[in-house]
């Protein structure tokens, strides 16, 4: 959450994984206890992965909607 604007300051406990052509992420809060699996076709897409991951989770949590990543 804090590598997104705007960001938020939780917790995060997350996985990636790739394999020829596919780019995913597990990302999972535990303080509200929220989890956020983003699957893609796309391997080279890995920060837009992650920017997608942290917009699920603001949706879930009810956080302002991430439109950037910091970089």
């Amino acid at each position: 959450g804090e590598r997104v604007t705007p960001g938020f300051p939780d917790r995060q406990i997350y996985h990636t994984g790739s394999w020829s052509g596919f780019r995913n992420m597990v990302v999972h809060q535990p303080d509200q206890d929220v989890t956020v699996i983003v699957l893609s076709n796309n391997y080279h897409r890995q920060p837009e992965v992650f920017l997608i991951s942290q917009q699920a989770l603001a949706e879930a949590l009810g956080r302002p909607f991430p439109t950037a990543l910091l970089r």
